[in-house]
Formats: structure tokens, sequence, C-alpha cells
């Protein structure tokens, strides 16, 4: 009944955050099956939609606090009435109709129908709502990596649900066995979808950083060669307008005239030839 798959082929990232909120939702609704505490559990639900339902809250200038919360409740139990109250036989309702919302209202809020949980339990399985509704609100120019980064964020929210639940819920789930092999079936699948995640993020950004890198290196090596390149030509005009200046100077270096006189050691003035003596 909980099985979750996706797509081997690879998607763009707006797509995969599908994937992420339906793994969110299966394994909340499976934890949800696991606490039910009674088998009428529909009966006593559709009951409570069905008052919930009926209890519209009043427009009036009232914008408390309490006001919202009957506001947001009322909407919560209103859609659950409506497609139970068609049912031949309300046992036909399974908990894969119950979407996130309602799962966190029922958790927190229909102690009638549920083992008590913990509430660190509790408490992570509404960071997971609000994860959902993140999601939900996003915006729609968010980049790819964006998606990807909130896509990990989301899968760990999870797993710290997942784990709390096996740590803490041994009053609601008594059974060792069925407490261990949730965790193992949902923690073996964020992982898979966490790789998945990571194999499809690594494809959308690394051939671009390479590029970058590749014409970052190229233009600073353009650069440096334009660079030597310009400052030989000017050593070029340096050295032979000093070859001017020395031989019109009469100076040799070491001895040695022309292009030589750089590598060489003292510059020294040309003797000139001595008129000769008689004796």
């Amino acid at each position: 009944m909980f099985e979750v798959s996706w797509s081997k082929e690879p998607l763009e990232m707006k797509y995969r955050m599908v994937d992420v909120d339906t793994l969110i939702c299966v394994a909340c609704q499976e934890f949800l099956s696991l606490i039910i505490a009674t088998d009428k559990w529909q009966e006593k639900l559709f009951q409570k939609a069905k008052e919930c339902s009926r209890k519209k809250p009043t427009a009036d200038k009232d914008d408390s606090e309490d006001k919202s919360n009957n506001y947001d409740k009322y909407n919560k139990y209103t859609h659950v009435y409506e497609t139970m109250k068609d049912l031949v036989d309300l046992s036909q309702f399974n908990v894969i109709n119950l979407d996130l919302t309602l799962i966190n209202e029922i958790v927190w809020n229909c102690p009638e129908l549920i083992r008590e949980t913990n509430i660190k339990t509790k408490s992570r399985l509404s960071d997971l709502l609000n994860d959902r509704n993140e999601n939900c609100h996003s915006d729609k120019h968010e980049t790819p990596e964006e998606l990807y980064n909130r896509g990990i964020n989301h899968l760990n929210d999870l797993k710290r649900f997942v784990q709390e639940v096996e740590k803490r819920e041994t009053e609601s789930i008594p059974d060792d066995n069925d407490r261990e092999a949730y965790r193992k079936k949902y923690i073996n699948l964020i992982k898979a979808l966490k790789k998945t995640l990571n194999e499809e993020n690594k494809e959308t950004t690394s051939p671009i950083s390479i590029n970058e890198n590749k014409e970052t290196k190229s233009v600073k090596r353009t650069s440096k060669l334009l660079s030597s390149s310009a400052d030989t030509e000017k050593a070029k005009t340096h050295i032979s307008d000093y070859d001017s200046q020395i031989k019109k100077s009469g100076l040799t270096v070491g001895g040695v005239p022309g292009s030589k006189k750089m590598r060489l050691g003292r510059v020294h003035t040309k003797k000139k030839d001595s008129p000769s003596t008689t004796e």
C-alpha cells in the first residue's frame, strides 16, 4: 500500500521536488496507519469532519488567533467530509486519502483516533508540514541549485522524523519490529532519493563550472602572453636605443662593442691612441 518510486530518467530539479514531497507524505501516511487505535477510525473521523465542516466561522471584525485557527480547522475537515459522505462504505476510506495537513491535525488534536504520541515526534511532523507548505508557496524562478538545497534539507527533516518514530514511539507502536522496519524502509528510500538529487545536481552544475574554469584560465594565459609580448617589444626598443647611445659615446663593455654589452661586466671608455714618443 505504501510504495514509493520515482523516475530513473534525468529530470529537472523542479520535478524532483514532487518526488521529495511524495516520499514525505507517504512516510507520514504509513506512520499514521501504525498509531491508529481503533478499527472504526473512519467513522469517528467522519463524525468529526462533519461536525467541524458545519461550524463555519462567522465573518466579523474579530481577527483573533482563535478565529484564524477555527477557519483553518474548518478548511481542513471540509474536504474530507465532502469525500467521505459520498462513500457507500466508510471503510473504503484509507489513510492514503489523507494529506499531510490533516495527518498533522489528527496527530495533534484527535486523541480519540490514535494512540498518544511523543511530543518530539509531533514536532518533527510539524516540521515536515512546514516543508511541504514551503514547497507549495515557493518562487517559480528559483534556480536548480536552490531547489536542490531545499530538497536535501527536507529529506534531512524526514530522516529526523523517522528516527524519532523508531526511538520514541514505544507506546504508540509497541512492536519493536514494526518500528525498526519502518525506519529501515524510509532511511534507505531517503538515501536513494538523495543520491538521485546529487547526481542530477552534478550534471546540472559541473559542465558550467568546468567551462567557466577553462575560459578563465584561457583568458589569463592569453593576457599573460600579451603582457609578455609587450614587455619584450619594449625591451627590444630600449636595447636598440641604448646601442645607439653607446656607439655615439664611444663606450664599450669589457672592450666588446654592440649588443653583447648587456651580458658583460663593467663599462669602459675607449682608449685613444697615444701619440708616439721619440727617444
